[in-house]
């Protein structure tokens, strides 16, 4: 008798479960979007000078690219409390802005042209929007490029989703 009593029990702890769980009739998806900040396919974010201060740059947003990339010039490399870093120079509205950044790693880096380097990566603290967090760029010289800076789909797996068909809807 006992075992019956907790066999029902647990059958209408299941049923009550199932009825709540099926009361918000969206999808998985659907919810996950609720939860997951949206990004435009332009977005400005917000970074330190060597200095401290903090500047934004505009980014373009590419889900097709695998690592990120900021626009470099005049990179030199030093050591710092033991340990390897970059000192670069990037733009903010087109005036030179000197840059510091912990070096995380060396790596070869082929272009969407074919074109392959050899490219610093540093780990650098970003703000878009009202989301902070560190993110990995390669820098490169980006003169030829529309935008300075590229964000590609390791710094926005797990982060954000992307509207292509809008710009700026965290940074503004």
């Amino acid at each position: 008798m006992k075992t019956l009593l907790k066999i029902s029990i647990l059958a209408l702890l299941v049923s009550s479960y199932s009825v709540f769980a099926d009361h918000d009739e969206r999808s998985v998806e659907e919810r996950v979007r609720e939860l997951t900040p949206v990004i435009g396919s332009l977005e400005k974010i917000s970074v330190p000078a060597a200095d401290g201060k903090k500047f934004s740059i505009p980014a373009k947003i590419d889900t097709g690219a695998a690592s990120s990339c900021m626009h470099a010039t005049k990179i030199e490399k030093f050591k710092k409390d033991g340990k390897e870093f970059a000192r670069f120079v990037t733009v903010n509205d087109d005036e030179p802005v000197v840059m510091e950044a912990p070096i995380t790693r060396e790596d070869e880096v082929t272009s969407s042209n074919g074109h392959s380097e050899d490219r610093v990566f540093v780990s650098l603290p970003v703000k878009i929007g009202d989301h902070k967090f560190w993110a990995e760029f390669s820098l490169a010289d980006r003169s030829a490029m529309k935008l300075p800076v590229l964000l590609g789909a390791s710094l926005l797996r797990n982060r954000f989703l992307v509207d292509v068909s809008r710009e700026s809807l965290l940074s503004n």
